[in-house]
């Protein structure tokens, strides 16, 4: 794994806002992964980011391109909690989320790093020492 070292853009202009922007981004239905329903932005046919809703307190899975180079980082995020699971190539279609969430695509599901906020601040963030190797 290479690691950039080359700061984000601080510009937030050349930033696009991310999906869902806050709740001003009009979601779309891309189709279902078993029972759960995979949310797009409505306006983009070739999507930077892709959301599943988990349960219906709070857990959400996301598929979102990185800044820095062209593949994508999967997420799984819960209240005041973020896991940054696997790295993929592509943005998967509905059958290989399907594969991704259910084991069948190895290091998919690794957990690289996780942040858990508190309410008080002093956020800890923890990274898994064999993703840096």
């Amino acid at each position: 794994m290479s690691v950039a070292l080359d700061s984000p853009p601080k510009d937030k202009t050349s930033v696009p806002p991310s999906f869902p922007a806050n709740g001003m981004t009009k979601a779309c239905s891309r189709g279902l992964v078993g029972q759960l329903e995979v949310l797009q932005p409505a306006d983009q046919a070739k999507p930077e980011r892709i959301i599943v809703m988990l349960s219906d307190s709070g857990d959400v899975a996301a598929v979102s391109k990185n800044l820095l180079d062209d593949n994508y980082t999967i997420t799984r995020s819960k209240i005041a909690t973020t896991l940054v699971l696997g790295e993929i190539d592509r943005l998967p279609d509905n059958a290989e989320l399907m594969r991704i969430f259910s084991g069948g695509i190895p290091g998919a599901l690794d957990m690289r790093a996780s942040v858990t906020q508190n309410m008080k601040g002093n956020s800890s963030i923890t990274i898994n020492p064999d993703t840096l190797k």
